[in-house]
């Protein structure tokens, strides 16, 4: 009776590489959500929460990725009989979320002023 070789981490490594690194800056721009509420009337604008969940969303899902891929691998690696690639993806996939969604909003955005903060202050 042959023994299937253990499976390799390249997919934890790469993602604890990845969105390790990203999360330095991720963390950082937390510093800077305060600085949302300074214009006038940001404070009752409800884009200036939905923009601060964004940033906060990214580093929390960078953390949950780290630890879910290795979870899953630790899993796999236990039984691997089974195939845990396509949660193990998806798991890794999650700091997508929060970057799709800026990317989206970014296209619908560009050459138009932004109905987020700036639109608090400039008076039509």
């Amino acid at each position: 009776m042959e023994s299937s070789p253990a499976p390799r981490p390249t997919l934890p490594l790469i993602v604890t590489f990845v969105w390790g690194t990203l999360l330095i800056p991720g963390l950082v721009s937390l510093l800077f959500t305060p600085m949302m509420f300074d214009a006038p009337g940001s404070a009752s604008n409800p884009m200036t929460y939905l923009i601060i969940l964004f940033v906060l969303s990214f580093p929390v899902l960078c953390i949950i990725s780290l630890i879910g891929t290795w979870i899953v691998f630790n899993a796999q690696k236990r039984s691997p009989e089974r195939s845990l690639a396509v949660p193990q993806i998806v798991i890794a996939c999650l700091p997508l979320i929060p970057i799709g969604i800026w990317i989206v909003e970014f296209m619908f955005t560009v050459g138009t002023q932004p109905w987020g903060l700036h639109s608090t202050i400039i008076q039509h």
